[in-house]
């Protein structure tokens, strides 16, 4: 395969990780191919390469480059990038592809082959993925956990709007019809999902759709109800991004004019100026968007609103070359970006580029961070992040704060369930066969080797120790 890469950003040559990267001025890794999505690590993206009948979907991480064999079309990855979603080759059905394994996911329901099905969307921990069904009259909002159609759930829809009738028909003639759902964004875990439904009448006299105004909304897996996040929009609302903590959600709504609002559930709907957010970083503090003006930067804890070329220059970017006209994502550190431009001779290119510093970190950010390692007493650090302490693993005591209420990690709790049981037994026997486990390897005294004096040390610490 030929490479996609255009420019070799300084050290990725080298295998040194994006986000490794910390001196000397940024530069973009430039690509020949259409970016689709940035993996929420920052470490690589996923494109479109290729021309007509030669298309094809790519995952590049690290500066390594693997073909998605038998997806036709690449929508959306997790945060590491081992799975990707989007469509079968003969877009019948919904496809997964992890680590070279495809998994067709659903077809039309109740029209098996019949039209297309993608999935839109997947959940940064890889393990739900949502997206549509597309029948010969319908289109079907679907929400998958599994590969069988009985995983397959539907988003319940909300409480009719009695404040928003048919205009001037005779209403005894008309009736609510189901409202249609549109996903625009789901969380690291996947247990909501964003967007909206677009309520429509059933004329019973001539059997005719007649379509009224979008209502943003988010649904947690499980409820019986969507909520709405601007119930006092008076036209339309919707959800474009939600952070991928769950915590932040962004969207657009008509109060005579267009703007943008900000939903959290402790502060509710705090409406914004005019723009739009298609992304953001971990806890939803950095977004990247556009406005009438073109692409933005758009940081909440200081409410500045920056041209995105612009702002990624004035962070010590070396973009020479680069004109940025689409920016895909942003990672969750608020560390990389990556989109497509047009390069000093015109042509279409797509980019990643890695910051030397995250964007809209403030003094006292960092924080306490407590990662579960067995057999540390206290396995803490204080000079991360919270979007730092999520790569790690780890359980963010909050800014500014110290290591002080780390749990005390037992040893034998291999599986970090936090109890000492047969199940660590069985996880450890199964990791040390196989040559893995939650560090790498079965290699619990951590002297760099896997061999029969860590089996020996496992079970004296099972049996012994206690905890």
């Amino acid at each position: 395969m030929q490479s996609t890469i255009r420019t070799i950003a300084v050290g990725l040559s080298m295998g040194v990780s994006a986000g490794a990267l910390a001196s000397g001025p940024p530069t973009p890794v430039l690509f020949d191919g259409e970016v689709e999505a940035l993996l929420g690590n920052g470490k690589g993206v996923v494109l479109r390469a290729g021309a007509w009948p030669s298309i094809m979907n790519v995952r590049w991480d690290s500066g390594v480059e693997t073909v998605l064999t038998g997806l036709s079309g690449a929508n959306a990855a997790s945060y590491d990038g081992s799975v990707v979603v989007g469509s079968s080759q003969d877009y019948t059905h919904a496809a997964r592809w992890d680590e070279g394994v495809l998994t067709e996911l659903w077809a039309t329901p109740f029209e098996p082959e019949c039209c297309s099905n993608e999935v839109t969307h997947v959940s940064g921990d890889g393990t739900a993925h949502f997206g549509r069904a597309t029948g010969s009259g319908p289109v079907y909002a679907v929400r998958s956990t599994g590969t069988h159609h009985s995983a397959m759930e539907f988003p319940p829809t909300p409480p009719y709007h009695l404040c928003d009738p048919p205009p001037v028909w005779p209403p005894c003639s008309y009736r609510p019809n189901p409202a249609r759902f549109t996903a625009t964004d789901i969380p690291f875990d996947g247990s909501v999902v964003v967007g909206q439904y677009i309520f429509s009448w059933l004329d019973t006299l001539s059997g005719l759709d007649f379509y009224g105004s979008s209502h943003a909304c988010i649904w947690r897996v499980g409820d019986s109800m969507a909520t709405e996040l601007a119930p006092d929009a008076p036209s339309w609302s919707r959800a474009t991004a939600i952070s991928p903590d769950g915590s932040t959600v962004y969207g657009r709504y008509s109060d005579g004019g267009t703007r943008t609002f900000r939903w959290t559930e402790s502060g509710g709907f705090t409406a914004l100026s005019d723009f739009e957010v298609s992304d953001t970083s971990y806890d939803g503090r950095v977004c990247v968007g556009e406005d009438d003006d073109g692409l933005i930067l758009y940081t909440h804890t200081t409410g500045a609103i920056e041209p995105l070329q612009a702002a990624l220059t004035a962070r010590g970017a070396d973009l020479t070359g680069l004109t940025i006209t689409e920016c895909v994502g942003i990672s969750y550190d608020a560390r990389t970006l990556a989109g497509n431009g047009t390069d000093d001779q015109g042509d279409d290119v797509g980019w990643m580029i890695t910051l030397n510093e995250p964007i809209g970190v403030l003094p006292g950010d960092a924080g306490g961070c407590c990662v579960g390692v067995p057999g540390l007493a206290a396995d803490c650090t204080v000079t991360v992040h919270e979007a730092d302490c999520f790569a790690l693993g780890g359980t963010f005591n909050g800014a500014g704060s110290d290591c002080i209420g780390c749990p005390t990690v037992c040893p034998a709790d291999w599986n970090l369930d936090t109890n000492v049981n047969a199940q660590d037994f069985f996880d450890f026997v199964n990791d040390f066969f196989a040559g893995s486990g939650p560090h790498g390897q079965a290699d619990f005294n951590d002297d760099g080797n896997v061999n029969d004096q860590d089996w020996f040390d496992f079970v004296e610490s099972f049996f012994e120790d206690g905890c």
